[in-house]
């Protein structure tokens, strides 16, 4: 005797293509769930880094003042963050000097250039400026050198500081400039 297989009911059939197209739907809404899911962890991770960017922001401004006491360059970190100085460089008709003392010489002459005891200055690279810290590069006071000085100085002289976040991120800020411009890196300055 031949068994002759017993075909399912019409709803039987019915019954189980609704429960194989609800689990394709419920399947595919997991999916888009989960991918949405994924989406929006990637989009809170990318505005935590930006924050936390924003909160070690350093931003050096680089000035120059005349004032009834002298001249003076000033270097101040005015972001948020510190600043890693990697570099400061003075130029002179496009002639890099990394030497105050070589750039009064070249300017003023030898036997005009100022002594210590009446400049003073100091180049902060390779330090670290705290938010709100200041660093005068070059201060002289009023004399009949200083105004020969300016006068020769005038427009010719330009600074440029090189810096770095804590997060690496770089800038370069320039006397002649009001913004400081995003910068791969300060680690291979020019010698």
């Amino acid at each position: 005797m031949t068994e002759t297989p017993i075909e399912p009911s019409e709803e039987i059939r019915s019954a189980n293509q609704r429960f194989m197209s609800f689990n394709r739907v419920a399947s595919l809404t997991a999916v888009a769930v989960s991918t949405l899911a994924l989406l929006v962890s990637v989009l809170e991770v990318n505005a935590i880094k930006s924050q936390q960017r924003a909160a070690v922001w350093p931003f050096i401004a680089l000035s120059s003042s005349y004032t009834d006491q002298g001249f003076t360059f000033k270097l101040e970190n005015k972001g948020v963050g510190p600043a890693l100085v990697h570099a400061v460089d003075i130029t002179y008709e496009d002639q890099r000097y990394r030497d105050l003392d070589a750039l009064i010489v070249e300017t003023l002459g030898e036997e005009n250039a100022f002594s210590y005891d009446v400049y003073s200055g100091v180049n902060p690279s390779g330090s670290v400026l705290g938010v709100g810290d200041t660093v005068i590069l070059f201060s002289v006071p009023w004399e009949d050198r200083t105004q020969k000085l300016l006068e020769k100085w005038n427009d010719k002289v330009n600074v440029t500081a090189c810096y770095c976040s804590i997060q690496e991120e770089c800038w370069t800020a320039q006397l002649s400039q009001g913004m400081a411009e995003s910068s791969n890196s300060c680690k291979n300055p020019e010698t």
